[in-house]
């Protein structure tokens, strides 16, 4: 026996009967239909909200600012929406607010106006209401910027899900009532039996469910907010603007026992002391005009408590479909199908326009009509001037008019702060504009004066506490210059013979710094076969030149440099040192200073010379040739001779012995010259230098010195005389050489 209504507990959880485990595939097809339709929609809707959110942000609308949001151990960077501009975008979105703003409006309402003229003002407005109120016209035409198309889409969705259990639910309970009925279009006529007709069933549930719809899920969707509601801005300037006015919240007190606040206790006082009927008026006035209460968010707790119970709700529809809905019979099937399609239809395209008509036009025409009388309304005053005309005038003199000065003297004042506050904004801006170009002009003016001292004065002074090598009983030490970059020169001292631990040197070179940033030192000690190496330190040049941007160094600068064997050490570095270096620097501008041995320029690299002559025939006229391009001088015999010295002069230095130093002291310079100034000692990277260190030595030319060629060697065999005798010649025949060094050891 089939089981009915009586002998099932609960038919909505029940299947139908004579059901005999058969599946209908229409339902899974409608089903399935209806959420890719409904996944369509969402993300249709998340676009368009994308663009108009990026048009908000091309129109400066709303701040752009970033807000980090944390997810487990991701941290991830998105724009944050701005609600309370939303809020304005609103407002200006919404022409009846608008209307109210404006001046023929307002001299419109001075006008005595009754129902038939508000049925005519709401009725020109609702083509515009309608595409704001109306869900799917709203989504296809309108922007709302606090009720996004994503809301809208996600409520389309619920809507149908509602059509689709609300025929479900129906055709499951008649299914169990009336086993063997029937089922017709429009009407049962004269059908023997249980009949059920579809359409009128439809259109009912229809009207029934739209405006049950709008309160309990529209109007909660709307309300929802899932991110602060507040003003996300890094500006230092406040974003909000004080009020006129403030009411007090309500107390600790006051919110755990539910009590009204002074404001609110004021207020009721009021209102008791109306009329039941004027009472009943204020609130069906309040029905029909927009209130704070609509802009008040729900907390993201709330809205998305409120979101996941419209999530449970479509979940919970759909399983019940699936699970008793799709072992109908395909007669019921196809009536459920039209049941859920004519719902949703008449729903959206008749319902709920009727509804919006009726609320925003015909009911609000009733009642501003009625409630005019008592006060209520923009026509309220000219509703009453009749028979209140002197009263009239006296509020407008001494109220409205007061209430105007008084508004209209703390917009000049609020006005006057903002111009007040962007003129100090100008005038920092300004303030900052003329402290960044001063620097920068500072800046520049300094960088300016750094690159013209391109030509560094180095004096080896002497140097100190220097460690014992092994094999060698008296160090024979000399110190070798060389900067770290674009200048490939190498500047070697005289070689302090037997000068132990300590030694002075005194002697000066002029080094091209133009392309150079650093430069290295580096102590050596003349051996038997090789030279030894004792240390390196460093020093940097911006750190002096920026000295004397402070104070100017006429003097230079005494630098004690630490050096050691494992690699370059600042003056300014402490540890196990293997020395000290005393040297005194000083910064020259070729084109002021003297540079140079007797101003000669053979210390500049080739690539500077002419650039440097090239400066000097712009700003002294038209040079000679030889002394823009240097002294060239030929090529002698004693030079070939020097050369062929320093290319042998392993075998002359590892035979020199210290008995074989001679005794006659260095040549120098006439006794005119009151201090010596030493040329540039430079040694340029060669193979013929390479091949030279190689052997122990490093070639080394003086201008007035005691020895040639092999640097300094004691000429202790009869080949060695004549590159003894050979070091004035070539002295006096090179006396620009591009090595070249004054002074004694």
């Amino acid at each position: 026996v089939a089981p009915t209504l009586d002998e099932v507990d609960l038919a909505f959880f029940s299947r139908p009967p004579y059901s005999e485990q058969n599946q209908s595939m229409v339902v899974w097809y409608v089903v399935v239909g209806i959420f890719v339709a409904g996944a369509l929609l969402l993300v249709v809707g998340a676009n368009l909200d994308l663009s108009e959110r990026r048009g908000r942000l091309a129109r400066a609308i709303v701040p752009q600012e970033f807000v980090t949001h944390r997810l487990l151990c991701c941290r991830v960077t998105l724009p944050q929406e701005n609600v309370p501009c939303e809020i304005t975008e609103q407002y200006y979105t919404d022409g009846r607010l608008l209307a109210m703003r404006n001046m023929a409006e307002v001299a419109a309402r001075k006008q005595r106006i009754g129902f038939a003229g508000y049925l005519f003002h709401n009725g020109a407005e609702f083509a515009e209401v309608l595409l704001r109120e109306h869900l799917v016209l709203s989504f296809l035409f309108r922007a709302i910027p606090t009720f996004t198309r994503v809301k809208r889409g996600a409520l389309v969705v619920m809507q149908l899900h509602v059509c689709m259990f609300a025929a479900a639910l129906v055709f499951n309970v008649r299914e169990h009532d009336a086993p063997l009925g029937s089922y017709a279009q429009f009407s049962c006529g004269s059908t023997e039996g249980p009949c059920h007709a579809t359409v009128p069933a439809a259109l009912l549930a229809a009207a029934v469910a739209c405006p049950v719809f709008r309160f309990l899920c529209t109007r909660q969707m709307r309300l929802t907010c899932f991110v602060s509601q507040s003003h996300p801005s890094t500006s230092r300037f406040p974003l909000g603007m004080r009020k006129f006015a403030r009411l007090e919240p309500r107390s600790f007190v006051e919110s755990m026992l539910c009590m009204r606040n002074s404001y609110e206790r004021h207020k009721a006082k009021i209102t008791q002391q109306r009329s039941p009927l004027h009472r009943l008026v204020h609130a069906l006035w309040l029905t029909t005009q927009s209130s704070i209460k609509d802009l008040r968010f729900y907390s993201p707790l709330t809205s998305w408590l409120v979101f996941l119970a419209m999530l449970g709700f479509i979940v919970g529809s759909a399983a019940y479909v699936l699970t008793f809905t799709v072992y109908l019979q395909e007669v019921a099937v196809y009536h459920w199908l039209e049941w859920t399609l004519l719902m949703f239809s008449a729903w959206t395209f008749v319902f709920e326009p009727l509804v919006v008509f009726w609320t925003q036009v015909l009911w609000s025409s009733i009642v501003a009509s009625i409630a005019q009388k008592w006060g209520y309304g923009g026509h309220a005053l000219a509703a009453t001037t009749s028979k209140y005309h002197s009263i009239v005038g006296e509020v407008d003199d001494v109220i409205i008019s007061g209430l105007r000065n008084v508004a209209s003297v703390r917009i000049q004042r609020w006005w006057l702060g903002m111009l007040h506050m962007y003129k100090q904004v100008n005038e920092q801006t300004a303030a900052a504009i003329k402290i960044q170009s001063a620097r920068k002009k500072q800046t520049q003016k300094k960088r300016f004066l750094k690159e013209k001292k391109w030509c560094m004065r180095v004096e080896v002074i002497d140097c100190a506490e220097l460690e014992e090598v092994f094999g060698i009983d008296e160090l024979s030490p000399f110190i070798r210059l060389k900067c770290d970059t674009g200048n490939p020169n190498i500047y070697d001292t005289k070689i302090a013979w037997n000068a132990g631990h300590a030694a002075k040197f005194g002697e000066t070179f002029f080094v091209d710094i133009k392309d150079s940033s650093a430069m290295t030192v580096e102590a050596w000690c003349k051996g038997l076969t090789a030279d030894e190496f004792l240390g390196r330190g460093s020093f940097d040049f911006n750190e002096y030149k920026a000295k004397e941007e402070r104070q100017d160094r006429p003097e230079g600068h005494f630098i004690k440099i630490d050096f050691s064997k494992k690699g370059p050490t600042s003056p300014s570095s402490r540890g196990h040192n293997s020395g000290i270096i005393n040297l005194r620097v000083t910064f020259l501008d070729p084109m002021k200073d003297q540079c140079g041995v007797d101003g000669g320029e053979d210390w500049m690299l080739p690539k500077n010379r002419m650039k440097f002559a090239l400066s000097k025939m712009g700003s002294r006229g038209k040079p000679k040739v030889g002394k823009m391009l240097g002294s060239l001088t030929p090529k002698t015999p004693a030079d070939d001779f020097t050369a062929s010295s320093s290319v042998g002069g392993s075998f002359y230095e590892s035979s020199a012995t210290p008995a074989q130093v001679p005794s006659t002291p260095p040549v120098r310079e006439p006794a005119a010259r009151e201090e010596p100034i030493a040329g540039s000692a430079a040694r340029a990277a060669s193979p013929t230098g390479a091949a030279s260190a190689g052997a122990g030595s490093s070639p080394r030319q003086s201008i007035g010195g005691g020895a040639a060629g092999s640097g300094g060697a004691a000429p202790g065999s009869a080949s060695e005389a004549p590159a003894a005798e050979g070091a004035p010649a070539a002295s006096s025949a090179a006396p620009a050489s591009s090595s070249s060094q004054v002074g004694g050891g």
